[in-house]
């Protein structure tokens, strides 16, 4: 009796630490098990968020895209504009060139003053008066100007006290030449009533 109970006893003992074993090894499974379910949690928040930030990222570099080929667009449609307008201005400079007269034909663009003294100089020094001319001459023709040159004829009164040239040079058709030139005149005192400026040319060297 006693070898029975001694055995009944070890085998209840025996079985009661086996369910604690169980027990405590099912308590520490299952600690882990939530440890490494927290850590994926963890994970598939901060991969969904790097997701968000990658769509967002996405989507600016789309809209930027988007707005480069629209600038490029407008950037093709300003080149071919510009093109065009160059075709059309050259088509205009053959048609000018075809109409253009078998002459030289200067025009001027020219303003002139009749100086007395310069106001800001030393007023005990004497200056001789000057008739100032400054501006363009065009050549609208259609072959060289040669000897381009301004006669300048000066007056005072119906007296004539300058008659001179200006020279200007050879000037090209649809080119210019520029004019800054004074005049000087002896007016004695009196300043000019009158005169003329007159663009003259030849049509060989």
């Amino acid at each position: 009796m006693l070898a029975a109970s001694l055995v009944s006893n070890g085998y209840l003992l025996a079985e009661q630490y086996s369910t604690e074993v169980n027990t405590n090894i099912q308590n520490q499974t299952n600690s882990e098990l939530q440890h490494q379910i927290s850590d994926l949690q963890s994970q598939i928040t901060n991969l969904t968020t790097e997701t968000n930030n990658l769509q967002n990222y996405s989507t600016i570099l789309l809209n930027q895209n988007n707005a480069l080929q629209n600038q490029a667009a407008t950037l093709k449609n300003q080149i071919l504009s510009l093109q065009n307008e160059n075709v059309n201005l050259k088509a205009t400079i053959v048609d000018l060139q075809l109409n253009l007269p078998n002459r030289p034909n200067l025009v001027t663009r020219l303003g002139s003053t009749d100086v007395l003294n310069n106001s800001n100089a030393n007023p005990a020094r004497v200056f001789r008066p000057r008739l100032f001319i400054q501006g363009e001459v065009f050549n609208t023709g259609g072959v060289t100007a040669y000897n381009a040159r301004l006669h300048v004829t000066l007056y005072i009164g119906n007296q004539i006290i300058e008659d001179t040239v200006i020279e200007l040079g050879t000037i090209e058709p649809l080119h210019y030449a520029s004019v800054n030139t004074d005049i000087h005149y002896e007016g004695n005192g009196s300043r000019l009533t009158n005169w003329t400026i007159i663009p003259e040319a030849d049509t060989t060297p």
